[in-house]
């Protein structure tokens, strides 16, 4: 999360391009699971990858183009010991693995709602007919900027591990691996400190954008699938390490890496949450969704536009509506200062403190005074009325980031069949009745 920027938001957009809501089909060709399995048995990494491992790893770099794997698999680039050799383990490599497949299903969920108006975004972002007039994300061309840059944000975590930048060299992916880089920020500890998983930018690995999952990271995470396969939990008991999710950890991380295009660096902001509290990194669940709400109280209610670049705004986004949606959550996500949340849900507690020190390498503090101002994004389209309450004409396309090579142009897909996620065996349904979105991949008598 070390930042300094890759380009400017002018850059980005003109060496994007626009893709299609729908991902092709070869985007996943994925090996079945009796082979992947195979392939990991007795695996000595102190020796080159034979050609079967050779063969699943290049297949996982075609199935996502913005994660470069080789270097989180034991020996996939270098012998152990080398000090090119990742630092993971078979059982790191496989959790990484199946919580990337998973980290794509969390960001990409919609729900049954619309984008702009749902609880969830109400309670993160705050609902744009929520606000009253002239407090609106509406209400000026800087906060109508803010808002398109928001929805544009949103697009990319569930589509860059996938599309990447178009570009297939390891520059332009974001690297994975099990042990701090070979340089650090001074003042910082690294896996050493309390971390669970960092990300540094190309002034720290010149590998890339990387991604660094410390011995913790495996420690404290659990499977979104095992959580929302677990009795079901009230909005007002959302808090604590228990319901954090090696997805949610390994989204956080994704939402600090500048090379998936996002309109402005998405950090961690230290700020006041209300006027009587000292400034503080806001970060858990509570703490988002009160920076949200910072300003929706007295005579003159507005918006609180510095929340586009809050990382945890989007993580808890994405979270709260998977959750909410498989455990029937129906508040309406109002969180007005001092008033009861949504149906009465006022007894929502801080995310625990060990939370905010872990999820995080916690050396990036940014003021909010120092966020540029906001520029409409040119993917996004419709014109929005100044101050309307209705902000359903805001539609943002994908755009691929731009690469580092501009003399080679991105490409767009004509492809159209719906993606096949690679086989999970912890959600694989071969029955006519309750197929998954994996059942084609893993099913091999064709039933869905």
């Amino acid at each position: 999360m070390f930042h300094e920027k890759l380009v400017t938001l002018v850059a980005l957009l003109q060496s994007s391009v626009v893709r299609s809501a729908i991902l092709p089909s070869e985007y996943l060709d994925a090996r079945d699971d009796d082979s992947f399995n195979n392939t990991l048995d007795g695996r000595d990494d102190t020796h080159p990858l034979n050609p079967s491992e050779r063969g699943m790893l290049d297949d996982l770099n075609n199935a996502y183009e913005g994660i470069w794997w080789d270097k989180s698999y034991p020996g996939g680039a270098a012998p152990r010991g080398d000090p090119k050799d990742g630092g993971c383990d078979v059982a790191s490599f496989n959790i990484i693995r199946e919580a990337t497949r998973n980290a794509v299903r969390l960001a990409g969920y919609q729900g049954s709602d619309l984008l702009k108006e749902d609880r969830s975004f109400n309670k993160f972002f705050v609902r744009n007919s929520i606000a009253p007039s002239g407090g609106r994300w509406t209400s000026s061309k800087n906060a109508q900027n803010t808002y398109a840059s928001i929805n544009h944000n949103m697009l990319l975590p569930s589509r860059f591990p996938l599309d990447g930048t178009g570009r297939r060299r390891r520059g332009q992916r974001i690297t994975y691996q099990c042990k701090d880089t070979q340089t650090l920020p001074s003042n910082t500890k690294g896996c050493a400190g309390p971390a669970a998983a960092y990300t540094v930018n190309t002034d720290f690995s010149p590998e890339g954008w990387t991604v660094v999952f410390c011995d913790k990271f495996f420690q404290i995470g659990t499977y979104l699938n095992e959580l929302l396969a677990g009795p079901k939990i009230s909005e007002a008991s959302l808090s604590g390490l228990k319901y954090v999710s090696y997805e949610q950890i390994i989204l956080h991380e994704w939402l600090h890496n500048d090379i998936m295009g996002y309109s402005e660096h998405l950090t961690d902001i230290v700020d006041q949450i209300d006027d009587d509290s000292p400034k503080r990194r806001v970060y858990g669940m509570s703490e988002a969704r009160d920076y949200a709400w910072k300003f929706m109280t007295g005579n003159k209610m507005n918006i609180n536009p510095k929340i586009v670049a809050n990382v945890e705004n989007y993580v808890w986004y994405f979270v709260d509506k998977m959750y909410g949606s498989q455990w029937g959550w129906t508040g309406t996500g109002n969180a007005y200062p001092g008033r009861p949340l949504g149906r009465d849900l006022n007894l929502i507690v801080r995310q625990d403190d060990v939370q905010a020190d872990t999820l995080d390498l916690g050396d990036e503090e940014t003021d909010p005074a120092t966020l540029p101002t906001p520029s409409w994004p040119s993917n996004c389209h419709g014109a929005l009325v100044l101050d309307t309450s209705d902000a359903s004409a805001l539609v943002c396309d994908y755009v691929d980031p731009p690469n580092e090579d501009s003399s080679t142009p991105t490409s767009t897909s004509s492809a159209s069949a719906v993606v096949t996620l690679p086989a999970d065996p912890k959600n694989c349904n071969c029955n006519e009745d309750g197929c998954t979105p994996e059942s084609p991949a893993c099913c091999a008598n064709g039933t869905c």
